[in-house]
């Protein structure tokens, strides 16, 4: 395949996959004005926020078994549709109920972002070739979380929090042409599955219980988790108790952003002279070392400022090694139901995070050592997983390195 053909795929499967930080990374800072322009407190407007998450999960597992039976072009189209007529719809939301609900179907249409990206890949690549390609397309995701934050508070700046959503709506146009125009159809017409609501369940389970599946996608959840938490966490932990400002976190935020695309960079790198397993544990041992070095720090009255912030850009730049690589793993020996496959390892990855953020309520009492004590929990037992449950290499690693070499 050219390589223009490549870069159109991934600059197609970037857009879509930028919806879903898009939508929640803009909206956040907004929480105020909304709630004080719909006359209810900010924790009445936290529930669209869980309308949005609640959407986006229910989403992945709907449109990925939509995509093996109808085509990832098309399930593309009618969920971006969906994201667009949503956003407008929170725009011109007159009561809170009315924007819970087309919250929760922004995040329907935004869920199908990284089930498409990963189906797509799956459909056109294989092994190392797939793992680049997917660790393409997170760095153009990755440019979402670095933008999105200043892009809402400039709308709020400039003019109202309305304005956020109708950027969302005329992105999500724009993303429907480019879709329209540029993505080709990857599933053909003889290669789709028709799967009833039982035999979906079905499906689900099967994954569930297969080890070439569940191991990589199991522990990319543990290792979501841990990145959620930072997501959830850091705020609190660098503006609350260390005294940076709202600026310089939005500026560091992005920093850590920009890591995580050179960890996909270095993780490309490594893939053509290890296999994509071994480059695998070595960022989750990475992951696990800071979260366990946060703990100790914290322990020995050491953690300030500076070491926390260098442990958490590390600690993100080893996020771009880690999901491309348990995302493809995982989808590596299910081309058959490639969407549903995909769509239950978002699911995982979203509950992992969702678990994640509420262990952090929970437990919450003023200091780092929940969010670092939960990083290394996740990052170890990710570790341990690693070493433990995922399938011996196959005789295939040796083509995927030697593909490496010549990609």
């Amino acid at each position: 395949m050219s390589k223009s053909f490549r870069l159109t795929i991934v600059l197609c499967l970037g857009v879509l996959a930028v919806f879903g930080p898009l939508a929640t990374d803009m909206y956040i800072a907004a929480i105020p004005a909304i709630a004080h322009s719909l006359s209810v407190t900010e924790g009445d407007i936290q529930l669209s926020v869980m309308g949005y998450f609640v959407g986006f999960t229910l989403g992945q597992l709907f449109w990925g078994p939509f995509s093996d039976r109808f085509g990832r072009k098309r399930a593309s189209l009618i969920a971006v549709a969906v994201f667009a007529v949503a956003s407008f719809g929170c725009a011109f939301a007159p009561t809170l109920n009315a924007l819970i609900v087309f919250r929760f179907l922004e995040g329907v249409g935004g869920a199908v972002g990284m089930v498409v990206a990963l189906s797509v890949v799956r459909d056109l690549f294989q092994g190392s070739e797939a793992a680049k390609m997917m660790g393409m397309t997170s760095m153009v995701m990755g440019i979402a979380p670095v933008l999105a934050p200043f892009g809402g508070s400039m709308a709020l700046r400039l003019a109202n929090w309305q304005a956020i959503f109708v950027f969302l709506g005329l992105f999500a146009i724009l993303a429907f042409l480019l879709v329209a125009l540029k993505l080709p159809e990857s599933l053909p017409p003889q290669a789709r599955q028709s799967v009833s609501p039982l035999g979906l369940l079905k499906t689900y389970g099967g994954f569930l219980i297969k080890r070439s599946f569940i191991s990589f996608a199991g522990t990319g959840a543990l290792l979501q988790a841990s990145f959620f938490a930072y997501i959830t966490g850091s705020a609190s932990v660098l503006i609350s108790i260390y005294g940076m400002s709202p600026t310089t976190f939005s500026l560091v935020f992005g920093l850590n952003a920009i890591g995580m695309g050179i960890g996909v960079q270095i993780n490309t790198r490594l893939i053509g002279h290890i296999s994509p397993r071994q480059s695998l544990r070595l960022a989750i041992a990475l992951n696990a070392a800071c979260g366990v070095a946060l703990v100790a720090l914290q322990l020995a009255g050491l953690a300030d400022l500076l070491s926390v912030c260098v442990l958490f850009f590390v600690l993100v730049g080893s996020m771009g090694a880690i999901m491309p690589g348990c995302n493809m793993l995982a989808m590596e020996d299910n081309g058959r139901n490639a969407g549903s496959a995909a769509a239950l390892i978002g699911a995982l990855g979203f509950g992992g995070g969702a678990v994640a953020g509420a262990l952090l309520g929970v437990f919450a009492n003023g200091t780092a050592m929940p969010l670092f004590a939960l990083i290394a929990i996740c990052g170890v037992l990710g570790l341990i997983c690693s070493l433990v449950t995922f399938p011996p290499s196959r005789q295939s690693d040796m083509a995927i390195e030697a593909l490496a070499d010549n990609v």
